[in-house]
């Protein structure tokens, strides 16, 4: 039965959430973090968490026609913010592949490119690494450079690709026989709305094939399973070309591809791998020195590395995630679920994790069972952001155990709570909720 209350409260939420939004959207301006924007952003949460307490409750989600109104209205309040360093290596890797350089063999800061330091050049981060964003993200670089986009133009095609993942989650939850409106979980995400239209990230270019994928891989008893096959595999194939993070998925979701997926998933990352091949193993050359260096903001690699020192604690992560997917492709059926653990997996044992890597999670949350990751894509983007609002930037940035440890232990106990409360209500024999556990 609709539970009309819980409906009412969605109403009051939703302003309250754009007004959030707004906030964030002005005290975005600069292009770092600020006192303002952290307290804008920890403000969002307040409303959003009481609107997705609301839907998750029995004939409480709203409409998904709401949800996706309220976040365009979100996304359009947060595009004035100033875009990611990040996005400027976007738009200058688009600009010179239209001049014949391919971007994994010549880094920015290259003296043979010096001609084509341009307007966003200067902007750019790590700019003795070549590129590292996999081919697809290449391919679509150019495409958005040839149509003459700057950061805040890349930054507004992220958006709108957002919201395609919401309509693409939306799907997802009808396909499982679960209210669409439990989109919200990403849609309304204060965490969601900032770092993809606000910042510009590029994580939808991974979670919209992603999710297609997992709405495309056939159930066992499905007709026409090896077209779905082959075409879930072409999907995971776009969104491994698009961020190497979802290259373990492959792992878990290799029962319900088999070969025809399998197939096509390595077809479709040979297809977009081609213009970019003469770089050999300089293709990943920025991906290994970016894992080997980079240490930030992280949690079981951090205790790993007190253990072990740097190197056994990567190999050790590197280990128990192999461990994870070989587990989860032997024993877990739902791609979405298998997603869902094996991302959260990838998060929780890499050695960096900036804010905007928990959006590989939040869409998948909508299944079911999602506060202790919600209370981690609060407390650590707080934690990483307000390292750098203290410190005035990126560069040099010391970390601070004390409050990381803080910053994961909100999402332990978070967790542990969902975890007992689970437990008692399967134990009275009460309805279980979808979805699954930490993971």
């Amino acid at each position: 039965m609709p539970d009309p209350a819980a409906r009412a409260g969605i109403l009051p939420a939703a302003v309250a959430a754009c007004m959030a939004a707004a906030a964030m959207g002005y005290f975005g301006k600069a292009p770092l973090a600020t006192g303002g924007l952290l307290v804008s952003f920890a403000a969002g949460f307040v409303p959003y968490a009481w609107a997705l307490r609301a839907a998750l409750r029995p004939g409480g989600a709203p409409s998904f026609a709401a949800v996706l109104v309220v976040a365009v209205l979100m996304r359009l309040l947060v595009l004035g913010a100033a875009p990611s360093d990040d996005v400027n290596r976007y738009v200058w890797e688009g600009r010179v592949q239209r001049e014949g350089i391919n971007p994994f063999v010549s880094a920015p800061a290259d003296p043979a490119l010096e001609e084509q330091r341009d307007d966003v050049w200067s902007g750019i981060n790590h700019p003795d690494f070549p590129a590292i964003y996999p081919p697809g993200a290449q391919r679509i670089f150019r495409l958005l450079a040839a149509a003459g986009l700057g950061p805040r133009g890349f930054k507004g095609v992220m958006a709108g690709l957002d919201l395609l993942v919401v309509a693409a989650l939306g799907l997802l939850l009808r396909k499982r026989g679960l209210p669409p409106g439990r989109a919200l979980v990403y849609a309304w995400s204060p965490l969601a709305t900032f770092q993809n239209a606000g910042r510009g990230h590029m994580e939808p270019l991974l979670l919209l094939p992603l999710i297609l994928a997992a709405l495309s891989l056939p159930v066992p008893w499905a007709a026409g399973r090896a077209r779905a096959r082959s075409l879930g595999g072409l999907l995971a194939g776009a969104a491994i070309m698009a961020k190497w993070t979802a290259l373990p998925l492959l792992l878990v979701w290799a029962r319900r591809l088999r070969f025809p997926g399998l197939l096509a998933a390595a077809g479709a990352g040979l297809l977009l791998a081609v213009p970019y091949l003469d770089a050999g193993p300089d293709l990943f050359a920025s991906l290994r020195r970016f894992h080997a260096e980079g240490h930030f903001a992280d949690s079981l690699n951090a205790l790993a590395t007190i253990a072990l020192g740097p190197g056994w604690a990567r190999l050790l992560c590197a280990a128990a995630l192999l461990a994870i997917g070989g587990a989860l492709a032997a024993r877990e059926s739902d791609p979405a679920r298998g997603a869902r653990v094996m991302l959260g997996a990838t998060l929780l044992l890499s050695p960096t994790v900036h804010p905007w890597y928990f959006l590989w999670v939040l869409p998948w949350l909508a299944l079911g069972r999602p506060w202790g990751w919600v209370a981690l894509s609060l407390t650590v983007p707080l934690y990483a952001e307000g390292l750098v609002a203290a410190t005035g930037g990126w560069e040099g940035l010391q970390e601070h155990d004390g409050w990381k440890a803080a910053a994961y232990a909100a999402g332990a106990i978070v967790w542990a709570a969902e975890w007992w409360r689970h437990r008692r209500r399967s134990g009275a024999g009460g309805a279980q909720e979808a979805g699954c556990g930490p993971g």
